[in-house]
């Protein structure tokens, strides 16, 4: 296979490589997993946009449409990680709200 059939097979594990990291709890709740992610997305984004793909110089609009894609999963997987984490701090107060009920009531038999 040539050089530009391997580069696109990159971008393309890369956009698989992120589907599996936020659809599976126990990869998208390692920080190890998430931020290199993360940052090989705006990366290789960066990269797309400024060199674009071999194979694909007479297209252009191949280079930005993929490049801007990555920032926009990067875009997203910080939004999601966000949300998650706002709503696991949630959880916890009301389990912490929950405890310190339970403890005032056996407290005041």
């Amino acid at each position: 296979m040539d050089p530009a059939t391997w580069a696109l097979f990159g971008v393309v594990g890369l956009f698989l490589l992120n589907q599996v990291v936020m659809r599976v709890p126990a990869l998208r709740r390692r920080l190890f997993v998430f931020y290199p992610l993360l940052w090989l997305d705006v990366g290789v984004g960066t990269a797309v946009i400024l060199y674009g793909l071999p194979g694909f110089g007479d297209a252009p609009a191949v280079r930005w449409v993929l490049g801007l894609l990555l920032f926009v999963h990067a875009v997203q997987n910080l939004a999601l990680r966000r949300r998650w984490e706002a709503e696991a701090a949630r959880a916890s107060e009301a389990r912490d709200a929950a405890r310190h009920a339970a403890i005032a009531a056996k407290l005041r038999d």
